[in-house]
């Protein structure tokens, strides 16, 4: 599926997922901007009006990319945003999530277990823009 120029955001803690992920995407034909911690990340979503955010659940504060999906959902310019929560939490805890059970609790349109192969995360991107009709 052709990227058409459509801008895709990381936020990661995770430095070399990061890059994967950016480069994949990149190779995909998409533009990426990135953000390595929570504490910047709803600015940086902000300024960046991503097209689909990329987004880890366990970074420097706990759990705060739950955190930061339910405050996009609040903010009128972002709640429709395609969120894809990419997360190792299942290693650690052993939960597992779905936007149909945990839809209220957390937001997003997709979860995907963490490690991911490249070609499966571009996959996703591309069917969930095309979802939200980006």
């Amino acid at each position: 599926m052709p990227a058409n120029g459509k801008r895709i955001m990381v936020v990661d803690d995770d430095p070399d997922f990061v890059m994967t992920t950016e480069a994949a995407l990149k190779a995909a034909g998409y533009e990426v901007s990135q953000c390595l911690d929570a504490t910047g990340a709803l600015d940086a979503i902000r300024k960046a009006a991503p097209d689909l955010l990329i987004l880890d659940v366990m970074m420097e504060r706990g759990a705060a990319g739950f955190q930061i999906a339910q405050q996009l959902r609040r903010e009128p310019a972002f709640a429709r945003l395609p969120i894809l929560m990419v997360t190792a939490i299942h290693q650690t805890t052993k939960l597992r999530f779905s936007p149909d059970t945990d839809g209220d609790f957390l937001p997003v349109d997709e979860f995907l277990d963490k490690p991911v192969e490249p070609e499966k995360l571009v996959e996703r991107v591309g069917v969930l823009l095309a979802a939200a009709g980006r």
